[in-house]
């Protein structure tokens, strides 16, 4: 499934929460699934843009708590994850970032009443960094990996996973026995992505993954399971793909 650029920033700037998925869906028509990984990307990139300023209010946001506002509301009321709200807090009160990583698993190992109901709340509301929302994360990704795996055994093609792979460095999910043509296009690799494959998402994997398959293996195949923005950032060699691709 390919999305038109103007109807991915119109998409992008109405998805806020959860609670839109259902209404934009029908609006857009565009499948929930997909909504619901441009809001999971929307999230991250919004704490990885902001997470150094949020953190520098260290001291306010600790006031804050202290006077009684919840990590929830804290971070509600600053558009922010709620465990990384509580993670600043109480990392600024001397709790270690592997404590706080052991706490946020586990809230109830908290030996203080009102951190152990707070954290607890934070996990449950967090979208995006709660071990629920990984755990459903990793899911979709394996889920992902099967289908592209079924995919090329239906073809009678030989690959090795990249669990199967020598440890040497950068390995794609997919490293096939021997080029294998489709629709036109030589590939060697595939890689699985998860997501939505927006400008700034397939840059990113371009720069930090893809163009390296490259050079080590030569021409390749991602999957973007969710779809794409029409005009994905690639390269010569580089092959952008969605499911439907696949069907």
């Amino acid at each position: 499934m390919i999305v038109s650029a103007k109807q991915y920033r119109e998409v992008y700037s109405a998805l806020h929460s959860k609670a839109d998925l259902n209404e934009l869906s029908k609006h857009f028509r565009l499948p929930k699934e997909t909504l619901e990984a441009i809001l999971q990307q929307k999230l991250v990139r919004r704490v990885r843009t902001h997470f150094h300023r949020f953190k520098a209010q260290a001291r306010h946001l600790e006031h804050e708590w202290s006077s009684g506002k919840t990590f929830a509301q804290i971070a509600a009321e600053n558009s922010f994850s709620p465990l990384m709200t509580a993670s600043i807090i109480l990392q600024h009160k001397g709790m270690s970032k592997p404590s706080f990583s052991r706490l946020a698993k586990n809230p109830s190992s908290a030996r203080d009443e009102r951190v152990r109901k707070e954290v607890h709340e934070a996990a449950q509301t967090d979208p995006v960094f709660s071990q629920a929302a990984i755990a459903d994360q990793t899911k979709r990704a394996k889920e992902c990996e099967q289908a592209v795996k079924e995919w090329l055994e239906k073809k009678g093609v030989s690959f090795k996973h990249e669990s199967e792979q020598a440890k040497t460095g950068k390995t794609p999910d997919y490293l096939l026995g021997k080029p294998f043509v489709f629709h036109g296009n030589e590939f060697h690799w595939v890689e699985c992505k998860a997501s939505f494959g927006d400008h700034e998402e397939t840059k990113r994997n371009l720069s930090r993954q893809l163009s390296h398959y490259l050079q080590l293996f030569g021409p390749g195949m991602v999957v973007y399971w969710y779809g794409v923005e029409e005009h994905p950032v690639t390269q010569k060699g580089v092959i952008v793909v969605t499911r439907d691709y696949l069907e």
